[in-house]
């Protein structure tokens, strides 16, 4: 396993994540996996995986989004079609996610699985 099998393994319905834009974590990524703002980092509702990467896959309301959010799985929405099926690119995999109240879609490399020694619910 390498160093970044967090963001590797498949998620599923229901599991808790956090959000990452760290660059150290996101080393392997090529393409762009979301929108830039002045306000920050965005994901969209509809990812188009059938054309990604290409200059024009995001559609939809935009979600503003920041290092550490927690979002819920909601389902697989698949791999983009350009993308190789082997196990290494799988941070590329596209999921359907439940986000500051609003479902949108993100790429695999910026959820992070929540497990109890990541997240604390503060008083």
């Amino acid at each position: 396993m390498d160093e970044n099998s967090r963001i590797r393994c498949d998620l599923l319905p229901g599991q808790l994540v956090l959000l990452t834009f760290n660059s150290e974590i996101l080393s392997e990524v090529e393409f762009s996996t979301m929108g830039h703002r002045k306000n920050g980092q965005v994901f969209f509702q509809k990812i188009m995986l059938d054309s990604w990467p290409s200059w024009n896959d995001f559609f939809g309301p935009e979600v503003i989004v920041k290092e550490g959010d927690v979002a819920t799985i909601i389902k697989k929405a698949g791999r983009p079609l350009q993308i190789c099926y082997k196990p290494k690119w799988a941070i590329y995999d596209v999921y359907d996610v439940l986000i500051n109240g609003r479902i949108c879609q993100a790429f695999r490399c910026h959820l992070l699985p929540v497990n109890q020694l990541d997240y604390q619910v503060s008083s």
